[in-house]
């Protein structure tokens, strides 16, 4: 970089590229806020329901469409597994292995010379994994399947080993029994369908991340455009620009 002589016409150019890149970016970034903003209208125009379970019903009964609705989840038949305490909404159990392995390692020895050993060590392996889950859940006051809406909010609960020495391990993830979260749905044929769910959060801590949604996304993609318009002036200054420096 320090052997880079830019010349006027260069420099006019690279003014140009910036102008040109700047203006394209004003285009897409504005597109982009669009269109989140578009698509996150129907959280903002959605029936909103905090912990009511009577407007929750009358708006799955009359069909109601988008409805962004809060309260609390709990597992009708709580599932559970002898090695923890507790009764659980879902259970996920992760069985490891401490299992020896080999690899390649290359070296330089004292005279310089490059070789190569076999180097052996231990990591833990997962062998197998098991699912348990309720068959059905309540929410304000009506019960659903299991299969209703997708729940990935796990957390860790435990590592159980019979012993200090064992290399056999069971990691255990968890849902609690009973837990609060913001629900989107839409209300149609008497039941809830198309469902994202965000635990922990409130109505309003919801809305108000989808209202912040749109200005992220334009600023991740102006942290992006900006450093693909340096890279741009760079790579076209770095070429060997005859054809513009030739009189």
């Amino acid at each position: 970089m320090n052997n880079i002589e830019v010349t006027k016409r260069e420099a006019l150019v690279s003014i140009i590229i910036v102008l040109v890149m700047v203006s394209l970016g004003f285009f897409i970034g504005n597109s982009l806020h669009n269109s989140v903003s578009e698509n996150n209208q129907k959280y903002f125009n959605a029936l909103k329901v905090d912990n009511d379970p009577d407007l929750f019903n009358h708006a799955l009964d009359t069909n109601i469409g988008d409805m962004v609705s809060y309260g609390s989840f709990h597992a009708i038949e709580p599932v559970s597994d002898d090695m923890i305490e507790g009764e659980y909404f879902a259970i996920r159990k992760i069985e490891e292995h401490y299992v020896m392995k080999t690899r390649i390692v290359t070296y330089t020895d004292s005279n310089g010379n490059t070789k190569s050993k076999t180097e052996t060590y231990w990591e833990w392996d997962e062998v197998n994994r098991e699912h348990f889950n309720t068959e059905s859940f309540g929410y304000l006051n009506r019960e659903f399947p299991y299969e209703t809406m997708t729940f990935r909010h796990y957390d860790y609960k435990e590592t159980v080993k019979d012993n200090f020495f064992s290399s056999v391990r069971f990691k255990f993830y968890v849902i609690e029994d009973v837990f609060e979260a913001t629900l989107y749905s839409l209300a149609a044929d008497k039941t809830i369908k198309q469902n994202s769910l965000y635990p922990s959060n409130t109505i309003e801590t919801f809305i108000d991340q989808k209202e912040r949604s749109a200005d992220a996304i334009e600023i991740v993609f102006w942290v992006f455009w900006s450093l693909l318009i340096i890279g741009a002036v760079i790579g076209f200054v770095a070429l060997d620009n005859r054809f513009l420096n030739n009189k």
